[in-house]
């Protein structure tokens, strides 16, 4: 952990604080400048906030369970995350290099 990330919350800690109820986001989300990637049919598929403490990420990561995931984006490290879509049965690339411009591109 370097001095950046002392004192961070936890990625898991603020989903409650990101979404007023799912997957519509909170004021608070809002007015960081947050921005969802959503399917061809429309699914969430991940949220990206830009957040004081760094580039906060939710994604669906896992197709089992409820399948979300949460990090900082520093602690996960590639600019593209694998979201999976059971509405589209399909494997999307997320691409978050330019946080306030998120990307898909279905892999499947």
């Amino acid at each position: 952990m370097n001095r950046s990330t002392i004192g961070r919350p936890r990625p898991d800690t603020l989903v409650a604080r990101m979404f007023e109820a799912w997957p519509k986001l909170s004021a608070e989300a809002r007015g960081y400048g947050a921005e969802q990637v959503r399917c061809g049919k429309g699914d969430l598929l991940a949220t990206v906030v830009r957040h004081p403490c760094g580039t906060w990420l939710c994604w669906r990561g896992r197709p089992a369970g409820d399948g979300w995931v949460c990090a900082w984006s520093d602690e996960i490290g590639p600019a593209a995350l694998t979201a999976w879509c059971s509405r589209c049965c399909d494997t999307w690339e997320i691409d978050v290099s330019d946080p306030r411009h998120p990307r898909r591109r279905a892999l499947g």
